[in-house]
């Protein structure tokens, strides 16, 4: 149950992202991977001797550094950040998929200030670009001048999912507060991908036959692999939209209230 929005996005830019979003994707992950590894050893070790992890003087790539405490987490779990983006892996329902990795190319302008919340990631005063943005050019073209102001009145999380599995994603709902409703743009990078969204009534999820959209995260969603043999990656434009996209929602069960 996705209302598809292709209109506000030109299938020339759309195809033009995928190439350079790749590149850029596998050369953050590359970097950051050693980290990642050595953090999990440290977990490990630590819980085969009953004693709490140490992450002192973790060995880091160039551009990659251990935030402690997280800032997008907000937790003192350790976060691995490639130039000042918070890259995570996946992780809803108390499942992770470590081939799933979440790119945080906009980040809280600081801890604790509530940015990471569902109601506050499209507020743009508590967000802000990070040089990791600046390797993904075209994104950042993308977020800039096709998106705000003609999609979006404002721009907060700018979040990337790159998925090497090959497989579906996890089945998951975004939150359950009854009264809120997340406004985003979601587009697909490439063609390996799309999302499949569950109505209200259907016992079957419902791909997404476009590349742009939104859809009510309140519903349970999940990415399908279209392409084993691709690496599946997408983009979430958190913000809100302007009166033109409201106009196009205007009917729609899940935005104008029904539904719900």
């Amino acid at each position: 149950m996705t209302l598809v929005l292709d209109e506000f996005v030109s299938e020339a830019t759309w195809k033009g992202l995928k190439e350079s979003v790749e590149v850029a994707a596998k050369e953050a992950i590359e970097r950051a991977h050693p980290t990642f590894v050595e953090l999990e050893e440290r977990v490990k070790a630590a819980k085969e001797k009953g004693v709490q992890p140490s992450f002192a003087d973790v060995k880091c790539a160039e551009g990659v550094a251990v935030s402690i405490p997280g800032i997008v987490t907000e937790c003192n779990d350790p976060e691995v950040h490639v130039d000042g983006g918070a890259l995570k892996y996946f992780e809803t329902n108390k499942k992770k998929s470590p081939s799933t990795v979440g790119f945080y190319l906009r980040m809280p302008k600081q801890a604790g200030t509530g940015a990471m919340e569902h109601e506050q990631r499209g507020e743009s005063k508590l967000w802000k670009d990070v040089p990791l943005l600046d390797r993904f050019p075209e994104v950042k073209r993308f977020v800039y001048e096709e998106v705000l102001g003609k999609v979006l009145t404002e721009v907060g999380r700018v979040w990337l999912i790159y998925d090497s599995s090959g497989k579906d994603g996890i089945k998951h709902t975004d939150h359950d507060i009854h009264a809120f409703r997340s406004e985003f743009l979601w587009i697909r990078i490439g063609t390996a991908k799309t999302i499949a969204v569950r109505s209200d009534d259907a016992v079957e999820l419902s791909p997404l036959e476009g590349y742009a959209c939104w859809f009510d995260s309140r519903f349970e969603h999940q990415a399908k692999c279209l392409d084993p043999t691709s690496p599946a990656i997408s983009l979430r434009i958190d913000g809100y939209f302007t009166d033109e996209v409201r106009e196009r929602m205007a009917n729609y069960p899940t935005w104008n209230g029904d539904g719900a």
